[in-house]
């Protein structure tokens, strides 16, 4: 991994992709701070740390930008050639592909959506919406803030209590009032718990926080910072 990163730095990477999702019958990439997106060119909506999700099952006649004030964290379709995409500055971005139905969606996850546990639901949704069978789906993690600078406070676990997620677990005390919790790990288990395959999920094992030369990252700059896109498309 040293070595991969050395390489995104050096080369100026603007995007990062799944292994998993290399596939021709999508588009996919998670990019670094190297990457000068234009937004107008996908599918974004209005992040608010919910549980929200919009659903695409018919072709769209307006311009991207007209989904810019939707309030959601998560987008699912079964269109082709729409670039959906969510930015992320240390929460967690996962995108998901049903390799049988063709279905994709692109989900925004910081610890307000994990605790209302919007991967579970964005599962849910492709299979009620589009008879999605969860062995059928592979998912990619894009890079996060991990559990060694996430620290947050009794917000995080009183959410995660009143929602059944067992945070000890996850996590251990930094200071009075404090802990530090390891995201990526409750996300993984939320995918398990919706019946995908261990084998069908791929991380990467990359701290945005630790990584500020090649990750926008909100916590260790201060609120001042980019954002990353990640973005999956059926071509």
């Amino acid at each position: 991994m040293i070595k991969n990163l050395k390489k995104i730095k050096s080369e100026k990477l603007a995007f990062l992709f799944a292994d998993n999702l290399k596939n021709d019958k999508i588009h996919h990439g998670f990019s670094t701070r190297f990457n000068h997106y234009n937004e107008a060119d996908y599918l974004i909506v209005h992040q608010i740390h919910s549980d929200n999700i919009l659903i695409i099952d018919s072709p769209i006649d307006l311009p991207f930008s007209s989904f810019r004030d939707y309030e959601a964290d998560g987008i699912i379709t079964n269109q082709p050639r729409i670039p959906i995409a969510i930015r992320t500055a240390d929460c967690i971005p996962l995108l998901l592909f049903d390799h049988k139905k063709k279905i994709i969606a692109a989900i925004h996850a910081g610890w307000k959506g994990v605790g209302k546990n919007i991967v579970g639901k964005a599962v849910k949704k492709m299979q009620e919406v589009f008879k999605t069978c969860p062995t059928d789906i592979l998912a990619a993690i894009g890079p996060c803030i991990r559990g060694c600078c996430y620290e947050v406070d009794n917000r995080v676990k009183n959410l995660f209590e009143q929602n059944g997620i067992k945070w000890q677990e996850y996590s251990y005390k930094s200071r009075v009032g404090h802990f530090f919790i390891d995201l990526l790990t409750i996300v993984i288990d939320q995918l398990l718990d919706a019946n995908l395959n261990l084998k069908n999920i791929q991380t990467f094992s990359i701290c945005t926080s630790c990584h500020v030369d090649i990750f926008f990252s909100y916590r260790k700059e201060g609120g001042i910072f980019g954002e990353q896109l990640n973005f999956i498309e059926l071509a």
